[in-house]
């Protein structure tokens, strides 16, 4: 489970909602960018544990770390959109 994932989890454990809007922008975010990266990291792990050793495993293991931190790059940029998201709800609901 991914970091933003769980802090929605926790605002929504605390009674904190999220529109079906928000909801929507969050999967399409996700879309576009951690299963993306997911996809391609299991694509490169396969090709790098089905090569001969020694055969372009450091331009493997170079891609693959690469997708592992952007992907970890997505989750925080994942995290600080739901946190503002929870920020707003709070505001509106304080507001309604």
């Amino acid at each position: 489970m991914y970091k933003f994932e769980k802090k929605i989890q926790e605002a929504e454990k605390r009674g904190i909602h999220f529109s079906e809007g928000q909801m929507t922008y969050i999967r399409c975010a996700r879309i576009n960018g951690i299963d993306l990266l997911d996809h391609l990291y299991e694509k490169y792990t396969r090709e790098y544990v089905s090569c001969p050793h020694g055969e372009n495993t450091d331009e493997y293991l170079t891609t693959i770390s690469t997708i592992l931190l952007a992907s970890e790059f997505f989750d925080e940029n994942l995290c600080e959109l739901v946190s503002q998201m929870i920020e707003q709800n709070k505001l509106y609901s304080a507001k309604g």
